[in-house]
């Protein structure tokens, strides 16, 4: 029995595995629509219904509707299971993209690419990031970073992948491709190893094997409360998750990243999504 448990131990905790399927979601989702805006761009400009200024109007509501979109999805997964989140979004995407290709309109190409924002947002980095952090305290810096490694590999294996089908088959017939590659990579993959947190398989996050401990976190008295503390973590770790969104947004650091993501995409998105082009 004791070798047994020993056995046991030594397992590979099931979060890291998480962290793959993350890795591969966010591969997916950012190849095939953040970095893969400059090439959706450059087709949509060369019609004679667009130009640059319109394509690169509807690539700014695409990331206006996936901020707004977020507010919503944020909450949603908060109460249900994130990976019938990034499933929807999928399906989105694929639609939007299946749209895409037959836009002829600018009100058309707008109403999709706000779609396709969506989407985006409903399968990308909120519900990526709430699953990765449910699953780690530790270790949550780690997982995190190898996780979002993902949003780097999209750019660099999928997007020269999208552009030679574009160039190859122009955008009519390759668009429903691309948007095929949304549904394969990241819907079998979400249901199979994806899983909304520990305790949905018994497990204790980070891995521990202990069973959590009681802890007292007010006077002793007949006031006294007990708060249940996963081993191997502080206090402050477990009242994470109990953070408002006031809370949050009452704190300097909230929004000095804020701030600071605001310019970094306000620069990142506008050179990634005229590249291809110059």
């Amino acid at each position: 029995m004791e070798k047994m448990n020993d056995s046991n131990a030594k397992q590979m905790y099931y979060g890291w595995k998480i962290v793959a399927a993350i890795l591969t979601v966010l591969t997916f989702t950012s190849g095939l629509s953040f970095y893969n805006h400059a090439i959706y761009l450059n087709a949509l400009a060369t019609q004679p219904a667009f130009n640059v200024s319109t394509a690169s109007t509807a690539v700014s509501i695409f990331f206006f509707s996936s901020g707004i979109t977020g507010l919503w999805v944020a909450k949603w997964i908060e109460e249900y299971d994130p990976r019938i989140c990034i499933s929807v979004g999928a399906i989105i995407c694929f639609i939007s993209l299946l749209l895409l290709a037959y836009v002829s309109t600018i009100w058309q190409l707008f109403l999709v690419y706000a779609f396709f924002g969506t989407g985006f947002s409903s399968s990308s980095l909120i519900p990526a990031t709430t699953l990765v952090t449910r699953w780690f305290h530790r270790k949550r810096a780690m997982a995190l970073a190898i996780a979002s490694t993902g949003l780097s590999l999209g750019g660099v294996i999928l997007t020269p992948v999208t552009a030679f089908l574009v160039g190859s088959l122009g955008f009519t017939l390759a668009a429903p491709i691309i948007g095929a590659f949304y549904i394969i990579g990241i819907v079998p993959v979400t249901w199979i190893w994806l899983r909304s947190d520990p305790e949905s398989m018994g497990l204790n996050i980070d891995g521990d094997i202990d069973e959590p401990n009681l802890k007292e976190i007010a006077p002793q008295g007949e006031g006294a409360i007990m708060q249940t503390v996963t081993p191997g973590t502080d206090y402050e770790a477990n009242l994470e998750e109990n953070i408002t969104l006031k809370q949050a947004s009452a704190s300097r650091f909230f929004w000095g990243v804020s701030l600071a993501y605001i310019f970094l995409m306000m620069a990142q998105v506008g050179g990634i999504a005229h590249q291809y082009g110059l």
